[in-house]
């Protein structure tokens, strides 16, 4: 008599089941997985790689035809956290063909309107949580890029108005902005990087978003204010208020005045 159990319609041999924390890397990994015999492996959603292609991915080391995938939360330290990492688990069959076709959109908007210190892989994976729990409200598939871009575009601007909020809090007693440090072997031109995320750090959350999308991604005015659900000429008047705002800024730092601001044309 063959020994097996079932759970959920499908059948197992061993009754053990495995982490895949605490390891060096993947590769011992996925060797320790094999020797002990597990068919059920627990993994930590919050903890894959979802959002940087250049990176390993500890499931490219466990083939789910040969595993069971058992989704957990670890690494969520809200009751949101972790039913949002739940939403993401459900999704993440989909989500894989999803990033690996708009993922690398995605990535290259979040690390230029963030900076070089911008958390980008964490926003990232709120931007497809966001979108694997709104893609029912999705009526055609054609505008699928648009809607993604769109969720990234308010998730963005979400994390400009808790960046905000945050500095505010920080400087409270302090009206000090915190030194940014920058390497002595850095160019020139990584010095005024830095100091003009410097800058960017000031703005409103609105004001931020439409500069980055505008200056730094490179969209076009219409497409600017189709993402953010507004008319052209509110848009084209909001930029002006934030291109003004930042090239005098721009001129008053003197890590950036010899670079100065050229307005693209609407």
């Amino acid at each position: 008599m063959e020994d097996f159990f079932e759970i959920a319609g499908n059948k197992y041999r061993s009754r053990l089941i495995v982490g895949t924390g605490k390891y060096k890397d993947f590769a011992e990994t996925k060797r320790a997985i094999e020797v002990s015999g597990a068919e059920i492996v627990t993994v930590a959603v919050r903890r894959v790689n979802i959002t940087d292609p250049n990176k390993e991915n500890l499931l490219d080391y466990l083939d789910p035809k040969k595993y069971t995938i058992l989704p957990n939360t670890a690494g969520c330290y809200t009751a949101e956290d972790a039913v949002r990492t739940c939403r993401l688990a459900r999704e993440a069959g989909a989500g894989d063909a999803l990033w690996h076709k708009h993922g690398p959109m995605v990535f290259r908007l979040l690390g230029r309107a963030l900076g070089p210190h911008g958390d980008v892989e964490d926003v990232a994976q709120d931007v497809f949580v966001n979108v694997f729990s709104k893609l029912d409200t999705l009526r055609n598939p054609e505008a699928l890029q648009s809607f993604v871009y769109s969720v990234a575009v308010r998730v963005l601007k979400w994390e400009f108005r808790q960046r905000r909020a945050r500095r505010l809090l920080h400087l409270w007693g302090d009206a000090k902005f915190p030194d940014v440090q920058v390497a002595a072997a850095d160019t020139d031109a990584r010095y005024a990087l830095e100091h003009l995320y410097r800058v960017l750090d000031r703005m409103g959350a609105e004001d931020r978003l439409l500069f980055s999308l505008r200056h730094l991604e490179g969209m076009k005015l219409q497409e600017i204010a189709d993402s953010l659900g507004v008319s052209v000429a509110t848009t084209k008047r909001k930029l002006q208020r934030a291109s003004a705002w930042v090239s005098a800024a721009v001129d008053g730092d003197p890590a950036l005045a010899s670079y100065g601001t050229k307005e693209r044309a609407p």
